[in-house]
């Protein structure tokens, strides 16, 4: 018992030495005028990690803004970026180029009606006659592609579901594809190789016509030449350009600014909690010092000296836990914000330079100008925590946890799938950026590239849902 009295009394005696004069000199919340400790509750603790996660949650939603608009702008590029081709002919496709193209997706099809030929009285002619155009057949059910570009404009009824559907091409030249389901409606416009429509029985007709209503015979015709012409747009992507590393360097800095916060907090957290255990410790050792002389004296029982002495080593056990808590902090989170702000403040400088590049816009040189002071200033305070911290650094996520201390806040589901929802996002942004360009050189149809664009449609309404879920 005396080894154990004189073991307390030394950690006592090395305690006052440490605290009771920066106490006594500062006027710490939770004393009265007499300097006697009065318990109370976290809430000063409370209010600091209440204040740290809604900035945070601020933070937050501002990267996601800016996630979002950078989609956009870098959808934009892509779409900036693939050159406006234009095709003009010399003289207009023949029969022969046609098939080529029916060929591809029926290379049985042959021609089973020519021009000029005798027809005699149908279901489809009340009067016989001559045949003005080529019957291609078909089985019932195959898709009847376009042969010239142009616009749709007349969907006629020919005979119970069979439609015939004229297209003005270049030149004032009017094709009309016959005994087809129309797939398409009036103003429609059609590239090369887009659906008209599918054949309903056995062959589909086209016909024809030029501006002055008379009937060609296509088969003649010698092959068009094809002239392209190519529009440069670069004048409109440089600009986009200097957007997207403006809002790339904004990201980065907001990154920085979170990891920060998430620093500066921490080291407060850790300072309220050691003080606020300081105050206990020098409560109950003075209390026990008082007790232990009333307790010589007679004045108090036995248990009730034990009770002050178990809390007072409580107290000094809970002051030695939060030192722990620090400096595993140190060593575990501090490292790794450290490492992503280094990481992240050279991408903004990057960002920066080359928005820089791309801008000769005022307004925008000068919004650059502030985010290159703002980062410079971020990494003139990372190198004073460096100096006072010489740790070894990890790998870090982008953003700082939700909750201050050891305790790290998990990843919701809505934010796994946030995740999942961005990497859907960005496959399906990548196949339509590539549908876009195998549309403009025409190997597939403008149907095609429609459903790739409402599929993307569809991932960037779902990724902005599931954010919305996750802001409330």
């Amino acid at each position: 018992m005396r080894i154990k009295t004189g073991i307390l009394y030394l950690i006592i005696n090395l305690f006052i030495i440490s605290t009771y004069l920066p106490v006594k000199g500062s006027n710490y919340s939770g004393w009265d005028k007499r300097n006697n400790f009065i318990e109370t509750k976290d809430t000063d603790i409370s209010l600091l990690e209440e204040k740290y996660k809604y900035n945070l949650m601020v933070l937050l939603q501002k990267n996601r803004d800016i996630e979002t608009d950078l989609t956009i702008i870098e959808l934009k590029i892509a779409r900036m970026e693939i050159p406006d081709i234009t095709y003009y002919q010399r003289s207009f496709n023949n029969l022969n180029q046609y098939m080529d193209i029916v060929k591809k997706i029926y290379p049985s099809a042959v021609i089973s009606g020519t021009f000029y030929e005798w027809r005699d009285i149908s279901k489809y002619r009340r009067v016989a006659g001559l045949h003005d155009g080529y019957d291609i057949a078909l089985p019932s059910g195959t898709p009847v592609v376009a042969g010239w570009e142009g616009e749709v404009v007349d969907i006629c009824p020919w005979y119970g579901q069979e439609y015939g559907v004229t297209v003005k091409s270049t030149g004032d030249i009017y094709v009309t594809y016959g005994h087809i389901v129309p797939m398409v409606k009036t103003g429609q416009k059609i590239m090369i190789g887009s659906i008209i429509g599918f054949v309903v029985i056995d062959h589909v007709d086209i016909k024809m016509k030029d501006s002055k209503n008379n009937y060609i015979d296509f088969g003649l015709t010698a092959p068009a030449e094809v002239l392209i012409e190519k529009k440069d747009k670069s004048h409109l992507v440089t600009p986009l350009k200097s957007d997207k590393y403006i809002l790339k360097a904004n990201s980065s800095i907001n990154k920085e600014i979170a990891h920060m916060e998430y620093l500066k907090n921490s080291n407060i957290f850790y300072n309220m909690k050691i003080q606020k255990a300081t105050k206990k410790v020098f409560y109950y050792s003075r209390e026990y010092y008082k007790e232990k002389e009333l307790f010589t004296k007679g004045c108090i029982a036995r248990n009730t000296l034990d009770k002050t002495e178990d809390n007072l080593l409580k107290a000094c056990h809970e002051k030695g836990t939060f030192y722990n808590d620090r400096i595993k902090y140190k060593i575990n989170n501090m490292r790794y914000s450290l490492k992503v702000i280094t990481d992240e403040n050279k991408i903004a400088h990057k960002d920066i330079l080359k928005g820089k590049f791309y801008s000769k816009d005022v307004k925008k040189q000068k919004i650059l100008s502030r985010l290159n002071r703002n980062n410079t200033h971020i990494k003139l305070s990372l190198l004073k925590v460096k100096s006072k911290n010489k740790l070894t650094y990890i790998k870090g996520e982008g953003f700082p946890p939700l909750s201050l201390g050891l305790k790290e806040s998990k990843i919701s589901v809505l934010e796994k799938q946030l995740k999942e929802a961005e990497k859907s996002l960005n496959d399906i942004r990548q196949k339509y950026e590539k549908a876009q360009e195998l549309y403009t050189l025409g190997y597939i149809a403008r149907k095609e590239l429609d459903g790739i664009g409402e599929n993307y449609e569809k991932a960037l309404a779902n990724y902005r849902g599931i954010q919305k879920l996750l802001i409330k």
